[in-house]
């Protein structure tokens, strides 16, 4: 029998599958989808077996044999390996980019390259290696480079390879009855009534707990036969501040009419679009279309774009489903995710709720995929490999012909217009049930305020509304989408703004730790006292973030209990959920960037602040219009959710500005059709399908002149009728981490054969000092 396998080394030279011989002692055992360890070269490598076949063209005696299995059940599925497969033809990454990402990190394996002296004899050898048998590779002296790696050539130093596996199974001690001896100890029968409570077993620690016994007495009766010890291995718990709580409701007419549809058509491979406004019940459709789903005897994936919802999700499906819902976020621990993941493998959990990630979940029989809030950018991975949650969810529903429901009170352009077309199937839901209405919107023109003398962040219209809620024991929620205290910091003297050296960005002020960072590769340094260029002292923070807000916030409401929400305050483990909790339990205000903008459902919230909306309108993204209205209604929904009226107070430059104008009504269908216009005059999506070639080098003029080369054999294969090609440009920040960025975008219609192009520019033109990468969902440019 032959293995084909893929090896853990992202090349593209080895991106291809390589044959090995199957050992007699592996056969029956072997799987596709299992890893293994081969000889790559003269090195040992993990790979993923992705076929088993009993014929190959090479000549057998050319092959090598697996060196050993370290599975015994298949890790990926083999309609995850084909998802990959379909994923590395369509991304151009390579096939094992995708397949690592569908595992937890814990199957992954670390190598550490070392040199090992075989020639003890060599003086100059000796001195490198100073008595020491290893060296670790990375860290030998630039300067002995040469000499190292013309010794290995030679063989009097070898190059090792060392790999170490990370899987962390957690096993606790459990105790089990044995026996029932006529005569007990009190504290002997109190630990066998116990055991005879629970099935006859029970977990050490849980047993220890609830009789107060010692492990020395249960080893007494280990000794005596009434007992055994012995380890079993257990989950490691996605812990929950909030109890569970199910919250079960009657659907409305228009609710169960939506159902109803969707329901009848769960066995087909249809991907249905439901448009609701905020408040009107998509989260209970999506719990009961899912218990359809596994009445069926079929699993469901539901995907949330905002770590800050999970809790919530959690929550909600938790109480009605208990133990057959998986978590995956990235706030858990590599182990916990672990254990997750292996619960959907092993098919003891029906759901899987989480982010992006959680779109690979390895579930069997899959009978749906909802993407809530489908409109949201977290759905894209921008890093290596790049993948869409949304392409890769209708690749699987494909695959096991079942349905894919996007939802969202503020559809993506892109996908209203698909169900306006009839590519997907439209659902709406225009009420909020109860009767409930939208809140009432107040517009503060910033233009107008400053005239009149406003000093801060919030208007006289704001503060006075956030004084008659505090009144009444009512909560705010305030957005201000900036994090930090300032935006920069500028001599007044000679202009000079602090600025990253990594990143053509300017670093923003955080005043609770006294630093400058850059929000983009993590690079910081404490404040300085005088201008590096000048020497002056007057240096002023320019502009506000939430910290600022903050402080602002305290200063006018000191009475108040104000809850800051941003990447700064939730970076401890469970950090979301426990601001949460404290808010609704303890908050009078909180105030956040666009994580409090979504899926919140607080009944006591009665007044929602926009700081300034206008911030959105800056990003140098093209769909910056589309996320600008639909952060102004997502986060105007979450007030007057229950029986208190709501309002929403919106401060603004440009009030009459159509993204806004129609955010403010919550006019979905005004916004879409005046964005389509605009659309169609700049050939943006959906009237184009776009590509983002990212050519990236630290040097400067090395990825200007490759991007021209880029440009230039597209050029040469496509006509700008068939193709436009814009570039090379460089987007709004050039310099990122210390790479220069040039991008050359395509825009087409149908053009034979780009794939192929595409793969072959990628193939050749990625070198050492040139990184390329290939987007088929760009945004900025």
């Amino acid at each position: 029998m032959i293995a084909e396998v893929i090896l853990d080394l992202k090349a593209n030279s080895i991106d291809k599958p390589f044959s090995y011989l199957v050992p007699d002692r592996f056969l029956g055992v072997i799987e596709v989808g299992e890893r293994c360890y081969v000889n790559f070269g003269n090195f040992k490598r993990m790979g993923i077996i992705v076929e088993l076949k009993e014929e190959t063209d090479i000549d057998l005696n050319k092959l090598k044999e697996i060196e050993d299995l370290i599975d015994i059940e298949p890790i990926i599925t083999k309609e995850l390996i084909e998802l990959g497969i379909y994923l590395s033809k369509t991304s151009y990454y390579p096939l094992i980019s995708y397949l690592l990402t569908m595992i937890p990190n814990v199957l992954k394996v670390n190598y550490t390259k070392k040199v090992k002296l075989i020639d003890k004899d060599d003086f100059r050898l000796n001195l490198i290696f100073s008595d020491k048998e290893y060296l670790l590779y990375d860290d030998l002296d630039k300067n002995d480079l040469s000499l190292i790696k013309d010794s290995i050539k030679s063989g009097q130093v070898e190059l090792i390879f060392d790999y170490k596996r990370k899987e962390a199974i957690k096993y606790e001690k459990v105790i089990t009855l044995l026996s029932i001896p006529p005569k007990l100890t009190d504290k002997r029968k109190e630990i066998v009534d116990y055991l005879i409570r629970n099935n006859n077993e029970a977990l050490w620690l849980d047993l220890k707990e609830d009789t107060s016994s010692s492990l020395e007495t249960i080893k007494r009766m280990e000794k005596k036969g009434i007992v055994s010890i012995s380890d079993k291995e257990v989950y490691r718990n996605v812990k929950t501040i909030k109890p569970f709580k199910d919250k079960k409701v009657t659907f409305t007419k228009e609710q169960n009419k939506a159902f109803d549809e969707l329901k009848n058509n769960l066995n087909n491979n249809i991907v249905y679009l439901l448009h609701g406004i905020t408040g009107s019940g998509k989260t209970e459709i999506y719990l009961s279309l899912i218990e359809e789903v596994i009445k069926n005897n079929k699993e469901a994936i539901l995907l949330v774009p905002e770590i800050s919802l999970t809790p919530m999700m959690v929550n909600r499906f938790k109480s009605r489903f208990k133990d057959k819902v998986a978590i995956f976020h990235s706030e858990l621990s590599d182990n916990t995710r672990y254990d997750e993941w292996r619960k959907v493998l092993r098919g003891e959990v029906k759901i899987a709720v989480g982010a992006r990630s959680a779109v690979f979940a390895p579930f069997k029989n899959l009978g749906i995929i909802i993407i809530d809030e489908e409109h949201e950018n977290t759905y894209k991975q921008d890093t290596s490999p790049i993948y869409h949650a949304r392409d890769v969810a209708s690749w699987r529903v494909g695959y096991k012909n079942c349905m894919m429901l996007l939802g969202s009170a503020t559809p993506s352009v892109d996908s209203y217009a698909r169900a306006i077309k009839g590519v997907y199937k439209l659902v709406e839901l225009k009420n909020r049930p109860n009767n409930f209405g939208l809140p009432e919107t107040t517009v503060v023109d910033l233009n107008q305020e400053f005239k009149k003398g406003l000093k801060g962040n919030l208007s006289n219209t704001l503060i006075d509304a956030i004084n008659e809620r505090l009144a009444k024991g009512e909560q705010s929620l305030l957005l201000l989408n900036r994090r930090g205290y300032s935006n920069y910091l500028m001599c007044r003297m000679c202009g000079t703004v602090e600025r990253c050296p990594n990143c053509d960005v300017s670093l923003t002020y955080h005043d609770y730790d006294k630093t400058l960072k850059c929000h983009y590769c993590g690079y910081e340094k404490r404040v300085i006292s005088k201008c590096a260029k000048c020497g002056s002292d007057r240096l002023e923070k320019i502009g506000s973030g939430t910290e600022k807000l903050e402080e602002e916030l305290s200063s006018l409401f000191p009475s108040a209990r104000i809850i800051r929400m941003d990447t700064d305050t939730t970076r401890g483990k469970n950090g979301h959920e426990k601001i949460l909790y404290d808010f609704e339990y303890n908050g009078d205000i909180l105030l956040g960037t666009q994580m409090i903008a979504k899926g919140l459902d607080y009944p006591n919230v009665t007044l929602v602040g926009v700081i300034n909306i206008d911030q959105s309108l800056k990003i140098p993204d093209f769909r910056s219009k589309e996320e600008t209205f639909s952060l102004l209604t997502q986060v105007s929904g979450r007030c007057g959710r229950g029986e208190k009226k709501g309002n929403v107070i919106v401060q603004t430059y440009n009030k009459d500005y159509y993204a806004i104008k129609y955010g403010l009504s919550q006019d979905y269908i005004g916004f879409f059709n005046e964005e389509m216009k605009v659309r169609k005059i700049a050939k943006f999506t959906p009237f184009y399908f776009m590509v983002q070639i990212k050519i990236k080098s630290k040097d400067m003029k090395l990825a200007y002149q490759e991007a021209k080369i880029v440009k230039e054999k597209l050029s040469e294969t496509y006509n700008n009728d068939e193709l436009i090609i814009l570039g090379p440009i460089q987007p709004t920040i050039a310099r990122l981490d210390s790479f220069y960025v040039f991008n050359v975008i395509l825009k087409y219609k149908k053009v034979e054969n780009l794939d192929i192009v595409l793969k072959n520019i990628y193939d050749e033109e990625s070198k050492k000092d040139i990184l390329i990468s290939i987007d088929r969902f760009p945004s900025s440019f």
